[in-house]
């Protein structure tokens, strides 16, 4: 979570408390900035409460220096006012933890925000906490405890109501009151409530025998409410984790998130020494993702301005059709002869980044398109990481022999295997309803992702609890030579294979050009290349049609995309299945198709579009490279199916 907080960012908190959960953010600041950089300020409208945050934080994260603590008494938005005057340069992180924002309705609490944004300007991000929508059961219980404390405190509170009010025998009355909670399935809440089976008279009646009255609310939410509250209100939901009954989120402002994601693609391409490099023959050179970053933002950001030359060429990239590489799957501007020179492409980008910056920061640019721009570039960004990877195998395999010194005499030791018969899990039959509504005022998602299906009817079937690891295909590759076996491959896949000379997964290579055994072999990624055996239980990345292959050599299959959505829904299953939503985007055997009704992205209509050509297929869940933003159950990345250079996996499924 610190990551996402820079160096030298004032620690705000809503409401103090007991400042344990604070103690271990604050520690972990200190322990990577050092005590002299971290401070502090509390925000509460106890003047009680802050004298005892002020002992207890001492307590919980000793390395904080007592000047470097500031205590403001008011309530939360007269205190950010006030903290904003203090540090009026300052970058800001608030912490509100406890999911107090479950006191507020859905009205309230975009008020709330918006007001946050308003007050602390870009500077500012926010650390959110919620609780997270449950099991009816399990709520009631919590609020219906058989202790009776959720009681006792509700009737508390009634009991004081009471005697501000002049009622004469409050305590033993409101005893007397049956105490009800329900649970609100249509507006994700808990009520209490008390229902009066007496009166409560002051000199008039103030509650009559049979009334009820709504004590208190508590919102509940799901990671995608709170994905909608930050887009309804101007803010970018960075990062959301999840335990499943619990939620936090990283909310930064638009400004914020968008120069952070420049950054991070300055970053990645300070990192590559030459832009003029096309590590995989089926896309662009690097520069040309540079350039086509900024283009596309500004094109979409501003749509009513007409795109100069340059913005045009930069304006989208290739999809090569990988049968028929003379042919794109997608429509494209003109490939110049000749590129423009990184130095010419970096000043064009800094003016376009200007451009829209500057339209941000007057509003010219609207919530829904700083979203688009955003993930579109993060998305970008994990595909740089798939050509830095090739990059990494390029240079790698020009140094191989020296690489795999003292490797190759190991080449007789017996590998580990796992045997899919023996981790398969069993997921029962049901009904899941796909991707999520399209109310685009509610929040941003790609056209692909929308509409929300009917329910789809899912037989019972089993998958494997860990994907196809290094290991296990490195027997089907290299001892039961797998990609020269016809047997197992679909004959458009396996003629592709040979045209491109392939004997194994694009991110492999040996280091000795004869190693039948393949004890050379090394892994790449885009930080370097490992051998097999540093990474060996690592899942395997791959194309669909190798993974299909493999699948068909077992005896088993792919799941599907709505299998996919089956196993997270059935919770016994999924707590079983291993590392599906991450490690590697998860190969589905499912087409990349409309769902019924769909409708093109307005600002991007033929994001999608094109690729419905039976071609490209559903990967799930996230790569190591996916940027946090992207990671959703909805997101529905697509690649052809031969298509070897991405980082995604794969796990055998059977009926």
């Amino acid at each position: 979570m610190i990551a996402h907080i820079p160096g030298g960012t004032i620690i705000l908190e809503l409401g103090c408390g007991s400042t344990a959960k604070t103690g271990t953010i604050l520690n972990a600041i200190a322990d990577r900035d050092g005590p002299e950089v971290l401070h502090f300020v509390g925000i509460d409208v106890s003047q009680q409460a802050l004298d005892l945050a002020s002992a207890s934080l001492l307590e919980h994260c000793p390395q904080l220096l007592p000047k470097n603590i500031d205590l403001i008494c008011a309530d939360y938005l007269e205190g950010l006012r006030e903290a904003k005057a203090r540090y009026p340069d300052a970058h800001l992180c608030a912490l509100w933890l406890g999911s107090s924002v479950g006191n507020l309705s859905p009205d309230e609490a975009l008020a709330f925000f918006k007001q946050i944004s308003t007050i602390s300007g870009p500077k500012m991000q926010v650390l959110l906490c919620t609780d997270l929508w449950k099991d009816e059961k399990v709520l009631h219980r919590a609020y219906h405890d058989s202790q009776g404390v959720t009681e006792a405190f509700i009737k508390n509170g009634m009991v004081h109501a009471l005697r501000a009010l002049g009622v004469p025998g409050a305590s033993s009355l409101v005893q007397k009151w049956r105490y009800d909670v329900v649970v609100n399935r249509e507006l994700q809440q808990v009520e209490m409530w008390l229902h009066a089976t007496s009166p409560a008279v002051n000199g008039q009646m103030l509650l009559d025998d049979g009334e009820s009255v709504l004590m208190e609310v508590s919102r509940k939410f799901t990671m995608a409410n709170i994905r909608s509250l930050a887009f309804k209100s101007g803010w970018y939901n960075q990062q959301a984790w999840s335990s499943g009954k619990y939620g936090i989120h990283m909310l930064l402002s638009n400004l914020e998130a968008v120069q952070r994601c420049h950054a991070d693609t300055d970053a990645f391409f300070a990192a590559v020494p030459d832009w003029t490099i096309t590590p995989i023959d089926v896309r662009h050179p690097f520069a040309f993702y540079y350039g086509h970053l900024a283009a596309f933002a500004t094109i979409k950001a501003f749509p009513e301005d007409t795109p100069s030359s340059l913005e045009n060429m930069f304006s989208r990239g290739i999809d090569l059709d990988l049968a028929d590489t003379s042919q794109c799957c997608n429509t494209h501007p003109d490939i110049p002869s000749e590129w423009p020179s990184p130095k010419e492409t970096k000043a064009f980008v800094q003016k376009l980044r200007r451009k829209y910056v500057d339209g941000i920061k007057s509003g010219a640019v609207s919530m829904r398109a700083v979203w688009l721009l955003l993930e579109h570039e993060r998305m970008h960004l994990e595909t740089l990481c798939y050509m830095r990877a090739q990059a990494c195998k390029k240079s790698f395999n020009c140094q191989a022999v020296a690489a795999s010194n003292g490797f190759h005499a190991n080449g007789h030791d017996e590998e580990k295997s796992s045997e899919y018969g023996d981790d398969m899990v069993a997921v029962r039959r049901q009904d899941v309803v796909l991707g999520v509504d399209e109310d685009t005022t509610q929040h941003f998602v790609w056209d692909n992702e929308t509409p929300r299906t009917s329910p789809i009817a899912v037989a019972s079937f089993k998958v494997a609890s860990k994907p196809c690891s290094i290991t296990d295909f490195r027997r089907f590759v290299f001892r039961e030579q797998g990609y020269t076996s016809l047997k197992w491959w679909d004959p458009v896949d396996f003629n592709i294979l040979q045209k491109q000379q392939q004997l194994m997964p694009a991110t492999w290579s040996l280091a000795e050009a004869h190693d039948p055994d393949g004890e050379s072999l090394f892994i790449h990624k885009p930080d370097g290349s490992y051998h097999w055996r540093e990474v060996c239980d690592e899942p395997v990345w791959l194309s669909l049609a190798e993974a299909e292959a493999y699948a068909k050599s077992r005896n088993c299959r792919i799941m599907t995309e709505p299998e996919y959505h089956c196993v997270l829904a059935d919770s016994s299953a999924a707590s079983r299945v291993e590392d599906l939503r991450g490690l590697g985007w998860e190969w589905t055997s499912s087409e990349f198709a409309p769902f019924p009704g769909f409708k093109p992205t307005p600002e991007y209509p033929v994001y999608s579009a094109d690729f419905f050509d039976g071609k490209h297929f559903v990967m799930k869940g996230s790569a190591p490279c996916t940027h946090p933003a992207l990671v959703r159950d909805s997101f529905r990345n697509f690649y052809q199916k031969q298509y070897p250079y991405v980082f995604a996996k794969f796990r055998l499924c059977s009926n």
